[in-house]
Protein backbone atom coordinates (compact mmCIF):
# COMPACT_ATOMS: atom_id res chain seq x y z
CA UNK A 1 0.00 0.00 0.00
CA UNK A 2 1.77 3.24 -1.32
CA UNK A 3 0.24 7.09 -1.13
CA UNK A 4 1.91 9.93 -2.10
CA UNK A 5 2.09 12.91 0.39
CA UNK A 6 3.47 16.21 -1.47
CA UNK A 7 5.69 18.90 0.90
CA UNK A 8 4.71 22.02 1.24
CA UNK A 9 7.04 23.29 -1.36
CA UNK A 10 5.77 20.84 -4.00
CA UNK A 11 2.30 22.06 -3.27
CA UNK A 12 2.70 25.73 -4.35
CA UNK A 13 5.23 24.94 -6.96
CA UNK A 14 3.86 26.10 -10.80
CA UNK A 15 3.88 23.18 -13.15
CA UNK A 16 6.22 21.32 -14.31
CA UNK A 17 8.70 21.78 -17.11
CA UNK A 18 8.16 19.69 -19.97
CA UNK A 19 11.56 17.36 -20.64
CA UNK A 20 13.29 15.63 -23.32
CA UNK A 21 13.91 12.60 -21.36
CA UNK A 22 13.50 11.15 -17.67
CA UNK A 23 15.31 8.67 -15.80
CA UNK A 24 15.58 7.43 -11.91
CA UNK A 25 18.43 7.75 -9.36
CA UNK A 26 18.32 5.62 -6.58
CA UNK A 27 21.30 6.63 -3.43
CA UNK A 28 21.62 3.63 -1.04
CA UNK A 29 23.27 3.27 2.00
CA UNK A 30 23.30 2.66 5.57
CA UNK A 31 21.07 4.56 7.62
CA UNK A 32 23.06 7.89 9.17
CA UNK A 33 25.54 8.51 6.52
CA UNK A 34 24.43 11.18 5.01
CA UNK A 35 21.99 10.64 1.84
CA UNK A 36 19.31 12.91 2.95
CA UNK A 37 22.08 15.84 3.15
CA UNK A 38 23.93 15.06 0.15
CA UNK A 39 20.74 15.45 -1.70
CA UNK A 40 19.29 18.51 0.06
CA UNK A 41 22.96 19.71 -0.79
CA UNK A 42 22.22 19.22 -4.49
CA UNK A 43 19.42 21.65 -4.77
CA UNK A 44 21.62 24.22 -5.12
CA UNK A 45 23.91 22.10 -8.02
CA UNK A 46 23.82 24.18 -11.15
CA UNK A 47 20.93 22.72 -13.85
CA UNK A 48 23.28 23.05 -17.17
CA UNK A 49 25.86 20.16 -17.52
CA UNK A 50 26.92 21.05 -20.74
CA UNK A 51 29.79 22.86 -19.13
CA UNK A 52 31.17 19.41 -17.14
CA UNK A 53 30.18 16.89 -19.94
CA UNK A 54 30.10 17.36 -24.28
CA UNK A 55 27.76 14.68 -26.04
CA UNK A 56 28.49 15.56 -29.71
CA UNK A 57 25.45 15.94 -31.74
CA UNK A 58 25.37 14.48 -35.49
CA UNK A 59 24.93 17.07 -37.59
CA UNK A 60 21.65 14.35 -39.37
CA UNK A 61 19.89 14.40 -36.45
CA UNK A 62 16.31 16.64 -36.25
CA UNK A 63 16.39 19.24 -34.02
CA UNK A 64 14.32 18.83 -30.44
CA UNK A 65 11.96 21.16 -29.55
CA UNK A 66 13.57 24.15 -27.53
CA UNK A 67 12.46 24.52 -24.16
CA UNK A 68 12.55 27.07 -21.34
CA UNK A 69 15.44 26.64 -18.90
CA UNK A 70 14.07 24.56 -16.15
CA UNK A 71 12.58 24.78 -12.40
CA UNK A 72 15.01 22.53 -10.91
CA UNK A 73 12.95 21.19 -7.54
CA UNK A 74 9.74 19.33 -6.67
CA UNK A 75 9.54 17.81 -3.45
CA UNK A 76 7.46 15.15 -2.67
CA UNK A 77 7.90 11.78 0.39
CA UNK A 78 6.28 8.66 0.19
CA UNK A 79 3.64 7.45 3.43
CA UNK A 80 4.30 3.54 3.69
CA UNK A 81 1.89 0.96 5.62
CA UNK A 82 2.83 -0.49 8.49
CA UNK A 83 3.05 2.96 9.98
CA UNK A 84 6.74 2.12 11.67
CA UNK A 85 7.99 2.17 8.28
CA UNK A 86 10.35 5.16 7.45
CA UNK A 87 8.90 7.78 4.57
CA UNK A 88 10.80 7.47 1.58
CA UNK A 89 12.07 11.13 -0.02
CA UNK A 90 12.16 11.35 -3.64
CA UNK A 91 12.73 14.79 -5.07
CA UNK A 92 12.78 15.70 -9.01
CA UNK A 93 15.41 17.77 -10.53
CA UNK A 94 15.55 19.08 -14.44
CA UNK A 95 19.04 19.27 -15.56
CA UNK A 96 20.15 20.36 -19.40
CA UNK A 97 22.82 19.49 -21.29
CA UNK A 98 23.41 20.95 -25.25
CA UNK A 99 20.20 21.56 -24.84
CA UNK A 100 18.34 18.52 -24.34
CA UNK A 101 16.60 19.04 -21.13
CA UNK A 102 16.24 15.69 -18.39
CA UNK A 103 14.07 14.96 -15.78
CA UNK A 104 15.89 13.40 -12.60
CA UNK A 105 14.07 11.74 -10.17
CA UNK A 106 16.02 10.98 -6.91
CA UNK A 107 15.12 8.54 -4.21
CA UNK A 108 16.48 8.41 -0.73
CA UNK A 109 16.13 5.34 0.36
CA UNK A 110 16.08 3.53 3.66
CA UNK A 111 19.20 1.78 4.71
CA UNK A 112 18.29 -0.76 7.61
CA UNK A 113 18.45 -4.41 7.21
CA UNK A 114 14.38 -4.63 7.39
CA UNK A 115 13.49 -2.31 4.29
CA UNK A 116 16.12 -4.06 2.17
CA UNK A 117 13.46 -5.67 0.00
CA UNK A 118 11.46 -2.27 0.19
CA UNK A 119 14.58 -0.48 -0.88
CA UNK A 120 15.50 -2.47 -3.86
CA UNK A 121 11.86 -2.89 -5.30
CA UNK A 122 11.91 1.39 -5.32
CA UNK A 123 15.35 0.93 -7.17
CA UNK A 124 14.37 -0.97 -9.50
CA UNK A 125 14.84 -0.05 -12.96
CA UNK A 126 17.40 3.11 -11.81
CA UNK A 127 20.02 4.33 -14.56
CA UNK A 128 22.12 5.76 -11.94
CA UNK A 129 22.95 4.06 -8.60
CA UNK A 130 24.40 6.11 -5.66
CA UNK A 131 25.82 4.38 -2.86
CA UNK A 132 27.11 6.38 0.14
CA UNK A 133 29.16 5.68 2.96
CA UNK A 134 30.39 7.11 6.26
CA UNK A 135 34.35 7.49 6.13
CA UNK A 136 34.40 7.47 10.08
CA UNK A 137 32.06 4.58 10.31
CA UNK A 138 34.05 1.39 8.83
CA UNK A 139 30.40 -0.89 9.16
CA UNK A 140 28.51 1.15 6.83
CA UNK A 141 31.42 0.66 3.76
CA UNK A 142 31.05 -2.97 4.56
CA UNK A 143 27.15 -2.32 3.75
CA UNK A 144 27.56 0.09 1.03
CA UNK A 145 29.80 -3.15 -1.02
CA UNK A 146 26.54 -5.47 0.11
CA UNK A 147 24.58 -2.50 -1.30
CA UNK A 148 26.64 -2.74 -4.74
CA UNK A 149 26.52 -6.39 -4.83
CA UNK A 150 22.61 -6.14 -4.95
CA UNK A 151 22.34 -3.28 -7.23
CA UNK A 152 24.50 -4.39 -10.02
CA UNK A 153 21.69 -7.71 -9.21
CA UNK A 154 18.64 -6.14 -9.26
CA UNK A 155 19.99 -3.43 -11.79
CA UNK A 156 22.72 -4.28 -14.04
CA UNK A 157 22.47 -1.85 -16.66
CA UNK A 158 22.67 0.88 -13.63
CA UNK A 159 25.53 3.80 -13.79
CA UNK A 160 27.15 3.26 -9.54
CA UNK A 161 28.90 5.66 -8.39
CA UNK A 162 30.95 5.11 -4.61
CA UNK A 163 30.24 8.13 -2.11
CA UNK A 164 32.48 8.59 1.05
CA UNK A 165 30.93 11.11 2.99
CA UNK A 166 32.03 12.90 5.98
CA UNK A 167 35.60 13.96 4.62
CA UNK A 168 36.16 16.66 6.70
CA UNK A 169 34.76 15.48 9.54
CA UNK A 170 37.25 16.74 12.30
CA UNK A 171 35.38 14.92 15.78
CA UNK A 172 36.11 10.87 14.55
CA UNK A 173 38.69 9.72 13.06
CA UNK A 174 38.64 8.04 9.03
CA UNK A 175 38.40 4.23 9.09
CA UNK A 176 38.65 3.81 5.22
CA UNK A 177 41.49 4.71 3.53
CA UNK A 178 40.96 6.06 0.09
CA UNK A 179 43.00 3.30 -1.45
CA UNK A 180 40.81 0.56 -0.26
CA UNK A 181 37.71 2.13 -1.55
CA UNK A 182 39.18 3.17 -4.64
CA UNK A 183 40.80 0.07 -4.94
CA UNK A 184 36.66 -1.44 -4.49
CA UNK A 185 35.47 0.61 -7.11
CA UNK A 186 38.03 -0.10 -9.69
CA UNK A 187 37.64 -3.65 -9.20
CA UNK A 188 34.08 -3.39 -9.34
CA UNK A 189 34.37 -0.73 -12.83
CA UNK A 190 32.49 2.48 -11.42
CA UNK A 191 33.78 5.93 -9.91
CA UNK A 192 34.60 6.68 -6.43
CA UNK A 193 34.32 10.19 -4.72
CA UNK A 194 34.78 11.60 -1.55
CA UNK A 195 32.16 14.71 -0.20
CA UNK A 196 31.25 16.19 2.63
CA UNK A 197 27.07 17.23 2.87
CA UNK A 198 27.88 19.16 6.14
CA UNK A 199 30.04 21.69 4.42
CA UNK A 200 29.19 20.59 0.64
CA UNK A 201 32.61 19.79 -0.23
CA UNK A 202 32.29 18.04 -3.38
CA UNK A 203 28.88 17.31 -3.26
CA UNK A 204 28.20 18.86 -6.57
CA UNK A 205 30.85 17.57 -8.71
CA UNK A 206 29.20 13.70 -7.38
CA UNK A 207 26.10 14.36 -8.73
CA UNK A 208 27.60 15.82 -11.78
CA UNK A 209 29.91 12.53 -12.34
CA UNK A 210 27.10 10.27 -11.98
CA UNK A 211 24.53 12.19 -14.32
CA UNK A 212 26.86 13.15 -17.02
CA UNK A 213 27.73 9.48 -16.93
CA UNK A 214 23.92 8.08 -17.36
CA UNK A 215 23.57 10.77 -20.22
CA UNK A 216 26.64 10.03 -22.29
CA UNK A 217 25.37 6.64 -22.00
CA UNK A 218 21.72 6.83 -23.44
CA UNK A 219 21.43 6.70 -27.31
CA UNK A 220 21.20 9.20 -29.38
CA UNK A 221 17.43 10.53 -29.59
CA UNK A 222 15.81 9.30 -32.19
CA UNK A 223 17.50 5.75 -31.80
CA UNK A 224 14.49 3.90 -30.27
CA UNK A 225 16.43 1.68 -28.13
CA UNK A 226 16.85 4.57 -25.57
CA UNK A 227 13.02 3.40 -24.98
CA UNK A 228 15.01 0.11 -23.86
CA UNK A 229 17.15 1.23 -21.57
CA UNK A 230 16.43 1.01 -17.82
CA UNK A 231 15.49 3.65 -16.10
CA UNK A 232 15.10 5.87 -18.95
CA UNK A 233 11.52 7.06 -20.22
CA UNK A 234 10.74 9.81 -23.08
CA UNK A 235 9.43 12.90 -22.07
CA UNK A 236 6.40 14.82 -23.19
CA UNK A 237 8.74 17.28 -25.67
CA UNK A 238 9.05 13.71 -27.79
CA UNK A 239 5.59 12.86 -27.78
CA UNK A 240 4.54 14.33 -30.46
CA UNK A 241 6.87 12.20 -32.88
CA UNK A 242 4.55 9.57 -33.42
CA UNK A 243 7.34 7.08 -33.97
CA UNK A 244 9.22 7.81 -30.94
CA UNK A 245 5.47 7.65 -28.93
CA UNK A 246 4.99 4.14 -30.38
CA UNK A 247 8.32 2.81 -29.56
CA UNK A 248 7.71 4.26 -25.54
CA UNK A 249 4.25 2.48 -25.64
CA UNK A 250 5.81 -0.86 -26.97
CA UNK A 251 8.26 0.05 -24.00
CA UNK A 252 6.19 0.17 -21.35
CA UNK A 253 4.19 -2.61 -22.14
CA UNK A 254 6.90 -5.05 -22.55
CA UNK A 255 8.42 -3.87 -18.97
CA UNK A 256 4.68 -4.39 -17.39
CA UNK A 257 4.37 -7.84 -19.01
CA UNK A 258 7.83 -8.73 -17.95
CA UNK A 259 7.07 -7.90 -14.40
CA UNK A 260 4.60 -8.50 -11.82
CA UNK A 261 2.14 -5.87 -11.25
CA UNK A 262 3.44 -5.01 -7.78
CA UNK A 263 7.10 -4.43 -9.26
CA UNK A 264 5.94 -2.65 -12.06
CA UNK A 265 3.91 0.06 -10.55
CA UNK A 266 7.39 0.65 -8.66
CA UNK A 267 9.26 0.69 -11.79
CA UNK A 268 7.07 2.21 -14.13
CA UNK A 269 5.29 5.01 -12.23
CA UNK A 270 7.99 6.20 -10.77
CA UNK A 271 7.61 9.65 -12.03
Amino acid sequence: FVTARHSSEAATATPQPVHHFSLKVAILGADGCGKTTLLRKQESMDTDLTVIAQKPKPSNLSPLPALDKPQQHIHSELELDPADCPSIRFQTSTYTMNDIQYRVCFWDCPGAERYRNLTLRYSAGAAGIMVVFDLTRRDTFEQACEWIKLAEETCPEAVMLLVANKDACQSSPRQISRATAEQFAIDHGFNYIETDALTNVKVHDAFRMLLCKIIEDIPLPHDAAVFRREGVKIGPALLTDKQLHRFASESSRATRHSQDKQSASYDMDWL
